[in-house]
């Protein structure tokens, strides 16, 4: 069932057009809008947008802002128009109504003064919203690290719903439209039920659902609620973590449908030995692989009557723990995605996983250090080249909406 509410996948789309056909539309559609517009904004969407992103530097994550800065360069020079602003409401509300916007309100300034697209993910729940503040102190230290995993008890589903309205009050003013109920909540990594409870859960996922979506769309009508990323890996047994199209079927099952305008995933390991998974072949089936899953994404919403919404690939990447000898392949597979990508229907933006290494080479054997396309000294990773060949030599590809 709809929520009533006019929502951002009623907005034209370009699925299934010929790329002249696409600019044309999309010409039109910008004439339209600039005639038409009566809600002024700091910043509109830019009109190159490709539909490329990469995910930059934080201005929260201990770097100083020259490196942030740098970072939006970086991403600006490879022909990138999107990145990824997180907005953490454990740290941003950490007591209620106590608000600390800094950080956040400085990324969006960043990717405004560089150009550059947003897309708004509000992830983690304060502690008074997820229980962990009733419990003892030594209860306390066993959760320890991960206290921003948990998720909001029910009784505080309205609150994260008013936080969620609250950012795209104050970021839609900024030219923000596409805003993420959460990160990967098919993991307990990001999403822990409760501290009785630290398990993944499709079902109380799509309650929050049913409460962000209508806050969403009353503090702004034309905004895309989009769903949270889904996960490439195995469901277990205990459900720490819940496969993607077991967690999508399930979120339906709950009554998710009419609560989202698009849906993410996090398709890593496209071909990948590396991964086992082939993350892409989870959107469309069009890739199968030995560990293809039965169903597909894509074929799941349009059974559901979601036949219409695209599906954002908001994390994607390949590391390079292995030096220069893992360079190569982070380059084959980040050409094959955008290739594949620049083909495929019902998709929103792709955004790449990380700007920048977090060490050197040999100082970490951890694979998360090594997920960006620029070293940790500042050169570029052959992958970064690749995505500015790519950028250079497609013509803007309109966003699938």
């Amino acid at each position: 069932m709809g929520s009533g509410f006019s929502s951002a996948s009623n907005r034209p789309r370009f699925g299934g057009m010929s790329r002249a056909t696409r600019a044309l539309a999309v010409f039109a559609a910008l004439t339209v809008v600039f005639v038409t517009s009566t809600c002024i904004s700091e910043h509109s969407e830019t009109e190159n947008d490709n539909g490329v992103g990469v995910i930059v530097k934080a201005f929260d994550h201990g770097y100083s802002d020259d490196e942030v800065e740098e970072s939006y360069e970086n991403a600006v020079e490879m022909g990138a128009t999107w990145t990824r602003v997180v907005v953490p409401w454990y740290y941003v509300e950490p007591s209620p109504g106590e608000y600390n916007w800094d950080s956040t309100d400085k990324s969006v300034a960043a990717a405004n003064k560089h150009g550059m697209n947003v897309l708004i993910q509000v992830s983690t729940a304060p502690e008074w919203a997820t229980g962990v503040d009733k419990l003892a102190p030594e209860e306390r230290e066993s959760l320890q690290p991960g206290m921003d995993t948990y998720a909001p008890t029910p009784d505080h589903y309205d609150d994260y719903a008013q936080f969620f309205a609250k950012v795209i009050k104050r970021y839609s003013k900024k030219g923000v439209s596409d805003y993420e109920v959460w990160n990967e909540p098919g993991s307990a990594g990001f999403w822990k039920d409760s501290p009785d409870n630290p398990k993944a859960s499709p079902e109380s996922y799509a309650q929050l659902l049913k409460h962000a979506y209508p806050a969403a769309h009353k503090a702004n009508r034309d905004v895309n609620v989009i769903a949270g990323g889904q996960v490439v890996l195995p469901t277990e047994a205990d459900d720490s973590v819940i496969g993607a199209t077991e967690y999508l079927k399930r979120m339906y099952a709950a009554g998710a449908q009419g609560n989202f305008d698009s849906l993410s995933h996090h398709p890593y390991g496209i071909n990948s030995e590396e991964w086992v998974w082939n993350g892409w072949d989870y959107l469309f089936g069009d890739q199968p692989t030995l560990n293809a899953p039965a169903d597909n994404l894509y074929s799941l919403m349009r059974a559901n009557g979601d036949g219409d919404k695209d599906i954002w690939l908001t994390e994607v990447g390949q590391d390079t723990v292995r030096g220069t000898a893992d360079e190569t392949i982070q380059e084959e597979r980040y050409s094959q995605y955008l290739n594949t990508w620049g083909q495929s229907h019902n998709v929103g933006p792709i955004l790449f996983y990380h700007i920048e290494d977090k060490k050197q080479y040999n100082a970490s054997q951890d694979k998360e250090d090594y997920f960006g396309v620029i070293r940790e000294d500042g050169s570029w990773k052959p992958a970064a080249w690749a995505i500015k060949y790519y950028t250079e030599t497609n013509p803007p590809k309109e966003m699938r909406d």
